[in-house]
């Protein structure tokens, strides 16, 4: 199954009941691209800081989300990730989206070579989304795909949505606050997701 932005499936009739699953996501690029995901609980705010998923924080914390990444050459990288419907409490965070932000600040995602999201179950291929950049302009970050919990029924959607801003402009709009930033020279500022203890999105270490 092809995706296209904006496109919406219910998951059930694709993974066959099964709870686990796999979000793969394929780039291409010359600059740095890293991929997160956001739990997202009411009001469509980050529920905690431990759910939002990244480089630096592979994993939630009852193992509904868990991201892996592998490299095949200097340009080409898959980042992985591991979902279990069974551990996720739709009335704690019936929302996760997939995100992917230019690391640095001289690059956007118009320049991506390419980018395409898999969904896969028991190593099969059961649908497919690969982003367009050509309708982009100077954006820093894209909201990639979406899994949410509606009607008693787990679903995915397709988006493509761009950000100008970056990872802090994400964490904003899925409601964290972003902390000024500290008198020492740093790279990325901390963030920190709304009544919540701060979250490092302080580059790969």
């Amino acid at each position: 199954m092809q995706l296209v932005s904006g496109q919406k499936i219910a998951l059930n009739p694709l993974i066959q009941q099964a709870s686990t699953f796999e979000l793969v996501i394929q780039w291409c690029a010359d600059f740095e691209v890293d991929i997160s995901s956001f739990g997202l609980g009411q009001h469509e705010r980050l529920y905690h800081d431990d759910y939002m998923t990244f480089y630096n924080q592979p994993q939630t914390p009852q193992g509904e989300i868990k991201l892996s990444f592998e490299q095949e050459h200097s340009s080409s990288n898959r980042a992985i990730f591991h979902i279990d419907l069974s551990q996720i409490d739709p009335n704690q965070t019936p929302r996760f989206v997939i995100c992917a932000t230019a690391a640095d600040t001289h690059s956007s995602m118009r320049n991506l070579h390419s980018c395409q999201i898999e969904l896969q179950s028991s190593a099969e291929v059961l649908a497919t989304y690969t982003l367009n950049t050509s309708s982009l302009l100077q954006e820093k970050a894209l909201m990639l795909v979406e899994i949410y919990f509606k009607n008693d029924a787990w679903r995915m959607a397709a988006i493509g949505q761009g950000f100008n801003g970056g990872l802090p402009a994400l964490v904003e709009h899925f409601g964290g606050d972003v902390a000024e930033p500290a008198p020492a020279s740093s790279a990325v500022p901390p963030i920190q997701a709304a009544e919540t203890t701060s979250v490092s999105a302080a580059g790969r270490s």
